[in-house]
């Protein structure tokens, strides 16, 4: 995977952010896909080096290969070919009724 996103001209963002533990839960990392609306809180896997390993593995795990990803100060973000729609939308459970982007 690169990090060199320059050259991508379509594709699927998926956000990802590190949920700390509270009182009654583990650690967590929450997935979004701004573009439907959709997101999904999967539970922090310590055996990858970090949050956004955690989320890779879960897409991975759904055959999905993100291409790029790019650290900021409050996530990261995978991008995703749009070919992976099909997965993506059953990895997210996302709505018939939301197979274009939200606008």
């Amino acid at each position: 995977m690169s990090n060199n996103a320059n050259e991508i001209k379509h594709a699927v963002a998926v956000f990802c952010k590190y949920l700390g533990p509270t009182n009654t839960r583990g650690a967590r990392v929450k997935l979004t896909l701004p573009a439907y609306g959709v997101s999904k809180v999967i539970p922090y896997s310590y055996e990858h080096s970090g949050y956004t390993q955690t989320a890779i593995a879960f897409l991975r795990g759904w055959a999905i290969q993100p291409e790029y990803d790019v650290e900021g100060e409050t996530g990261s973000v995978l991008i995703i070919n749009p070919l992976d729609y099909a997965l993506l939308r059953t990895a997210f459970a996302i709505p018939e009724v939301l197979r274009t982007p939200v606008k």
